[in-house]
């Protein structure tokens, strides 16, 4: 299997990366508190434990896209990365609170990750047309995204 080097961009939200990080201040306190040996080790062992469960419930279409993706299999990934953006269209609190729902403290939603997901496997297989309306409609929902922007901009300077 190979891995195509596709750059995966992550924006960071300040505000949700303290959110995670408390999340781990809890285990550590509460496990000081009942004075269970080791708190930090114990600590970030479950918090990766929690982190990887519930990224692997929720947003296991995501993670299977990326996984895809990573091994040059875009067309394959699609349907995965179309399934977590329904997922997270109907459950829209998980991604809302996705710094404690899913620890994760990316600036986007997993919602708009997926709908950019979806555009770029698009663009890679080589249609363009689907790609282009795609991103178009991200902006509509997300106006400030700037992959979308950004691939607009070149879809079009391609076509001059």
């Amino acid at each position: 299997m190979g891995n195509n080097n596709v750059p995966l961009v992550a924006q960071l939200n300040w505000v949700g990366l303290l959110l995670t990080v408390s999340v781990w201040v809890f285990l550590f306190f509460t496990l000081s508190f009942f004075d269970i040996g080791e708190p930090v080790l114990i600590s970030t062992i479950l918090y990766c434990l929690l982190a990887y469960l519930v990224r692997n419930i929720w947003a296991k279409s995501h993670r299977k896209g990326i996984k895809l993706v990573k091994q040059d299999k875009l067309k394959e990934a699609i349907p995965f990365f179309e399934d977590s953006v329904q997922f997270f269209t109907q459950n829209t609190w998980i991604d809302k609170f996705r710094a404690i729902t899913l620890l994760s403290p990316s600036k986007m939603t997993y919602r708009e990750m997926g709908m950019n997901n979806v555009a770029f496997c698009y663009s890679q297989i080589g249609e363009g047309e689907k790609a282009k309306e795609l991103y178009e409609k991200l902006l509509v929902e997300y106006p400030d995204n700037g992959i979308a922007k950004a691939a607009l901009n070149l879809i079009n300077s391609l076509r001059k």
